[in-house]
């Protein structure tokens, strides 16, 4: 395929314009926003883009039907850089850009200074040059096929294929009820399944690292988590962690506050395979009382609360978190804090700054 210059960007918008049957208002970042907005000599195989006013599901058939009749790849315009949108400034929107405007259909580009706050641009000049771009799905799922992959999942009785279950685990991230049933699936069948096959099914997939979140999960609730912990290690045997981006795609709205929040308190799981995010991925009747919160990111948040306070108590602490920490875990991180006295008894204690 041919790299999309400005004029061929443009005319699948307008098709795109001619196909929507609601307004729709794209934001445009990576790639795409330096050509269109800022004019920069660069190769890109799509177009980066946040839909704002349309579900990503119900948008993607139209993709698609644009990539058949131009000529385009079938993801010529994806919405996979939003996963980095946590690194934009909260003014962001006083610098967008007009790009393209229709009857339905407005495109806004990112500002430049946005653009390079952005923690992947460091990487855009490198991997354009090299044909690179920050592909994902080939083809986001329709609503059906998530709802066939929930029955197969609920109703399983035994381990399914690893090939579908490796694709799910990339649909997962833009599906937090999908994650949840398939971190069910992998405790209960991960004994019955090839942990060579769901290797080999996994590195041809975009998001490999996504399964490791999944598994970290499973092996919570297993029965046997030492040998699952062996187990996991053979099906993510040199598997790359992904490189600070969040895990869901399209859960919060872009840029806003409850996406920064998922990076701010972003559980350990996630973390270990270069992810964000802080959904549970377990039904809130079995996740229990644990702390999902890794001993660096506390220790960061703690000083960030007694910056402007003079005294903190458990439940501040506790709240502060999320509740993703247990009242014992908080009681021995204020206790350990040097700069925290603890003063009364032990019901009504509360720590006072040095």
């Amino acid at each position: 395929m041919k790299p999309l210059t400005s004029e061929i960007m443009k005319k699948a918008l307008s098709r795109l314009d001619q196909l929507l049957t609601q307004p729709v208002t794209l934001i445009v970042g990576g790639g795409g926003a330096m050509i269109l907005a800022h004019e920069f000599p660069l190769a890109t195989s799509d177009l980066d883009a946040v839909p704002k006013g349309m579900d990503i599901h119900a948008l993607d058939p139209l993709v698609k039907q644009i990539a058949k009749e131009q000529g385009l790849p079938p993801d010529w315009l994806n919405p996979y850089f939003s996963t980095y949108a946590h690194t934009l400034p909260t003014d962001y929107q006083e610098r967008l850009i007009e790009v393209f405007s229709g009857d339905a259909l407005k495109a806004l580009a990112l500002g430049k200074k946005d653009l390079l706050s952005m923690k992947c641009f460091a990487d855009f000049q490198k991997g354009f040059e090299h044909g690179r771009s920050l592909k994902g799905l080939e083809r986001i799922p329709s609503l059906d096929e998530l709802a066939q992959a929930y029955s197969e999942l609920q109703n399983a009785k035994d381990a399914l294929p690893a090939e579908r279950l490796a694709l799910w685990s990339q649909w997962s991230r833009l599906d937090p009820r999908l994650a949840e049933q398939l971190v069910a699936h992998l405790s209960r069948y991960w004994r019955d399944l090839n942990p060579l096959e769901l290797h080999t099914a996994l590195v041809d997939q975009p998001w490999p690292a996504a399964l490791g979140v999944l598994l970290e999960y499973a092996k919570e609730r297993a029965q046997e988590p030492r040998l699952m912990k062996a187990w996991n290690a053979l099906v993510l045997s040199g598997i790359p962690v992904a490189e600070g981006e969040l895990f869901f795609i399209g859960l919060r709205q872009f840029a806003g506050k409850l996406m920064r929040e998922d990076a701010r308190l972003s559980h350990k799981h996630y973390r270990r395979w270069g992810y964000l995010g802080r959904e549970t991925l377990f039904n809130k009747a079995v996740s229990g009382d644990k702390t999902r919160l890794a001993p660096e990111i506390r220790a960061q948040l703690l000083e960030e609360l007694l910056s402007d306070r003079q005294r903190i108590t458990v439940r501040e602490y506790r709240e502060a978190l999320g509740g993703q920490i247990t009242a014992r875990m908080a009681e021995l991180d204020l206790r350990a804090h040097p700069r925290l006295v603890p003063r009364s008894r032990t019901k009504g204690r509360y720590y006072l700054k040095r």
